[in-house]
């Protein structure tokens, strides 16, 4: 009488390191993919970050008046108010990466011309 300890396949099968082996590869693949998806994503202009970056501060602003609100219509309508605030700065900040707006001029002080 034999046992057989491994269990027995037909020769259809792929063995198992084979399988395991492409398996690795499309998880390295997959996670490259989406690593340089993020890393191209995350390319911002100094003055685009800057825009968003406010636009958010803002948004947060009028998230605390909701909070601060009973339920109701009015904290629906605020709250849809911030989340506007926040896609219009999101666009406006892609809009300056993408060259169709100009950035905002720097600030120069004024010069004292009685010197």
């Amino acid at each position: 009488m034999t046992i057989f300890l491994q269990p027995m396949r037909s020769s259809r099968v792929k063995p198992p390191s084979q399988t395991w082996r492409e398996l690795d590869m499309r998880k390295i693949v997959i996670t490259l993919a989406a690593a340089s998806a993020l890393a191209l994503g995350a390319c911002q202009s100094p003055q685009a970050d800057k825009v968003e970056d406010q636009a958010e501060a803002q948004a947060d602003a009028i998230d605390a008046q909701a909070d601060a609100m009973p339920e109701g219509p009015a904290k629906e309508a605020t709250e849809d108010k911030a989340d506007a605030v926040e896609a219009a700065g999101e666009a406006k900040a892609d809009a300056i990466d993408n060259g169709t707006v100009a950035p905002p001029p720097a600030t120069v002080p004024p010069v004292d011309e009685k010197k």
